[in-house]
């Protein structure tokens, strides 16, 4: 008689993987990833936030550097007088000032310019007009008085 015991043991290993052992294989797989997942994503939020930095860090150097030229150059005598002529109209003791405007120069400013533009029509021929016009047909303008409210239908 044969020992059933014995042939059991005699049994070829089976080849591959268990169920069981895939299992346990992939948890430990997942577990792994998902302990890697954070530390990777603070560590590529922290590399971008570290390149944003240097880039802002460059241009406020950048904006420093151009500062500091212009305070240089505010510090020269000759640059203050010009200045002073030209923005502000000043003039050395004994010179006679003159301006002189035209209405199609093109460095004049846009309020002097609509003093020149417009209708040849007095303001109140313009307020008349405006004025005249039904509400209905004309431009919603502030100095039109408001329309009273319909009356409110009897069904309701």
């Amino acid at each position: 008689m044969v020992n059933k015991t014995s042939a059991r043991t005699k049994q070829p290993p089976k080849e591959g993987w268990s169920t069981r052992q895939t299992l346990i294989l992939a948890l430990v797989v997942g577990a792994m990833v998902l302990t890697l997942v954070m530390p990777l994503r603070t560590y590529f939020s922290q590399l971008s936030e570290t390149r944003r930095i240097a880039a802002e860090s460059e241009q406020l150097r950048s904006e420093v550097e151009a500062l500091e030229m212009q305070k240089a150059l505010q510090d020269d005598p000759a640059y203050i007088r010009i200045e002073a002529r030209e923005r502000l109209g000043l003039v050395f003791p004994g010179e006679t000032p003159y301006r002189v405007q035209f209405a199609d120069d093109p460095n004049l400013d846009d309020n002097v310019a609509d003093q020149y533009t417009g209708s040849s029509n007095p303001w109140y021929t313009q307020l008349w007009r405006e004025m005249s016009v039904p509400r209905d047909e004309g431009p919603r303008r502030e100095m039109n008085m408001p329309v009273a409210p319909e009356a409110p239908e009897a069904g309701q």
